[in-house]
């Protein structure tokens, strides 16, 4: 309830703020489309009747994939440390 009032109440957000309130998150990085798709199914959601479904990736792809999630990963966390401390720094502190 809170973060609804917070998203669409009168007070001004930023990005560091929608960090701070938590979630899930899912990446765009390389293949990302064929990753999400797994994430959706796992959450519940499904495709449109008659959408196609993407190509497995190539052993080289998933390489290239798990090498381009690991940068990913470093600065998503550096970005929701930032976001913290910011929020901890206004006291728009969500814990």
């Amino acid at each position: 309830m809170r973060n609804q009032q917070i998203l669409f109440g009168d007070s001004p957000l930023s990005v560091k703020k929608i960090r701070c309130l938590g979630g899930d998150k899912h990446d765009h990085v390389y293949l990302w489309q064929f990753f999400c798709r797994q994430w959706l199914k796992d959450k519940g959601i499904f495709p449109n009747a008659g959408t196609a479904p993407y190509n497995s990736p190539t052993t080289y792809q998933w390489q290239e994939r798990e090498r381009k999630i690991q940068v990913w990963n470093t600065e998503i966390l550096r970005l929701e440390q930032e976001a913290k401390n910011y929020c901890n720094r206004i006291g728009f502190c969500m814990t």
